[in-house]
């Protein structure tokens, strides 16, 4: 009888073991082996596949933002420029707005704004020339979003800027806003 209840315990002992492992165990076995080389491969490709999404993203919101900055400033100009022409009769001239965050606009604006990411002025035209600022003008910039749908209201496929206003990137202007005159540039 000693006997069975000896071969009962091994066998049930050997079958708890067998489904029902020790907890420790497997807590050591696998604190001892790690992470192998793929889990670690996946696990940064993974990071880098979300971060590139991220990045792509957050770079098209700062666009975003970038082209309403300069929608803002474009809008900003025109209510400075008829707040002038109302006192003194003529849109400002065309050296205005050269100097970046000078106060040449002063009291109608605190400081002269530029482009918020290339700091470059932007593109003012008197018309109908530099000499007479009676009959309205121009301001262009160019937005970095083509599919922005002001630049099909605005400019449509371009405004024709000059390269005398312009400069070497004249082609590539896309929005702006005109008083007085159309506003792509014939």
């Amino acid at each position: 009888m000693e006997y069975y209840k000896r071969m009962r315990k091994q066998h049930f002992e050997r079958d708890m073991q067998r489904y029902f492992p020790r907890q420790s165990n497997l807590i050591e076995q696998r604190s001892l082996t790690g992470f192998s080389l793929i889990e670690v491969l996946v696990a940064v490709t993974i990071l880098i596949l979300v971060s590139m999404i991220g990045m792509r993203f957050i770079q098209s919101q700062l666009a975003s933002a970038r082209d309403g900055q300069r929608k803002s400033d474009l809008h900003d100009l025109r209510t400075a420029f008829e707040n002038y022409y109302n006192d003194v009769g003529e849109y400002p001239p065309q050296d205005i707005l050269q100097n970046c965050d000078s106060e040449a606009l002063k009291p109608y604006m605190a400081t002269v704004p530029c482009d918020p990411n290339t700091v470059v002025p932007y593109v003012y035209a008197p018309y109908p020339s530099s000499a007479d600022r009676s009959g309205g003008y121009r301001i262009y910039t160019i937005l970095e979003r083509a599919t922005d749908p002001d630049i099909e209201k605005s400019c449509g496929v371009g405004c024709n800027v000059p390269a005398a206003l312009g400069g070497s990137n004249a082609a590539d202007y896309n929005y702006g806003i005109s008083v007085g005159v159309p506003i792509v540039y014939n």
